[in-house]
């Protein structure tokens, strides 16, 4: 999965030094996680979205840029899990995926 530190971070006009020192972490181990070479958790992606960027941590994973699809993303966080399930299910079915399959 390709995560989009590298790209919001200097949208945000921050450095990885930045990044570091908003959010505790070492400013090898971020380098690290935007070159791709760690595994990020979804604890530590929420850190960096919210104490760093500011930001969902949805739009760490997904681009954002298309107006239908904040939207989309923003009426996801109000959701409970079942219901985002159930939205999953829908969007598979209309495109033509099968629900059980990711």
């Amino acid at each position: 999965m390709q995560l989009r530190l590298r790209e919001i971070r200097k949208a945000k006009g921050l450095t990885q030094k930045d990044v570091a020192q908003l959010t505790g972490l070492s400013q090898s181990y971020y380098s690290e996680m935007e070159a791709g070479s760690k595994v990020v958790s979804v604890d530590r992606l929420e850190l960096i979205a919210t104490k760093a960027f500011g930001v969902s941590p949805y739009e760490l994973i997904v681009d954002t840029s298309r107006p239908e699809i904040a939207r989309l993303i923003s009426q996801l966080d109000k959701m409970t899990p079942e219901q985002r399930s159930l939205v999953l299910d829908l969007a598979k079915n209309l495109s033509g995926s099968d629900p059980q399959s990711d």
